[in-house]
């Protein structure tokens, strides 16, 4: 790891963020240095545990590395429905893993847990594409339970947010398919599951704000060319908002309503 970085980090300072080149620490599990979009430097802390040290090499350095590709990545589930794919996204508790998780025991594919990564050749301007991520999904432990997983078997990967780590090996996409819906859940007031299309400008609204890891692009700034596929996937995708209550169990009646979706 750069000496610069190591002084740094003695000054108090733990991150730095450029368009080529960007850098975190976390205290007491390892330094990530991110250059160019290819090449992730991991120091690890004595006593780190590898669970703990992964868990940012597969988040936040992924994030930060598609950043640098100018791939535009969403933070959502993805499953393929009729050789689409679906992004699920939303905020932190709105339920896209269960979601997510749901529809692979129906027996969807399954192409990716936090992260959605697009593929757009802005030279053609083709349909955009969506690209498989690595077949393990996380899960809250209230999730497993109601799902009836045996979390006894399986690596718990965040001590703070009970969270495991589930192998999708049998239902997992490993190609790229072609980008269906994006589907952003939240939480409303309503006792029914709701859901509308978006149009017009909410679009890039809508997707801007839940590019994975979008608060580095505040310190980086956005690229032509980032914008453009941010623009070209608004132009071409179908854009839902699903609203679900907030203390009801309705996974079957979020799952019929996106299979419904008239583009699937």
């Amino acid at each position: 790891m750069k000496g610069k970085i190591h002084d740094y980090i003695k000054s108090g300072k733990r991150s730095k963020y450029r368009k080529s080149e960007m850098w975190f620490y976390i205290d007491n599990v390892a330094t990530y240095l991110i250059s160019k979009g290819k090449n992730i430097v991991v120091e690890q802390m004595p006593g780190a545990s590898s669970v703990e040290v992964k868990k940012f090499i597969l988040g936040s350095c992924l994030g930060m590395a598609l950043i640098q590709r100018h791939t535009v990545a969403i933070h959502g589930g993805t499953v393929a429905i009729n050789d689409k794919a679906v992004i699920l996204t939303g905020d932190s508790g709105a339920g896209k893993s269960t979601l997510t998780a749901a529809f692979r025991i129906l027996g969807y594919k399954f192409m990716s847990d936090d992260v959605a990564a697009t593929f757009i050749n802005l030279d053609s301007l083709e349909y955009p594409l969506v690209c498989p991520g690595y077949p393990r999904q996380k899960l809250c432990l209230d999730a497993m339970n109601s799902m009836n997983y045996n979390h006894d078997e399986l690596v718990k990967i965040d001590e703070n947010r009970n969270k495991y780590s589930i192998p999708t090996n049998d239902s997992f996409i490993s190609n790229n398919i072609p980008l269906g819906a994006i589907v952003e859940i939240s939480v409303g007031e309503s006792n029914e599951v709701e859901i509308e299309e978006v149009d017009g400008l909410d679009k890039i609204e809508l997707l801007l704000k839940n590019i994975y890891r979008i608060e580095i692009t505040r310190k980086t700034g956005i690229s032509d060319k980032y914008l453009n596929k941010c623009i070209h996937i608004a132009k071409t995708v179908p854009f839902y908002r699903l609203k679900r209550p907030k203390n009801k169990l309705t996974v079957k009646e979020q799952i019929n309503l996106i299979r419904n979706i008239g583009v699937l």
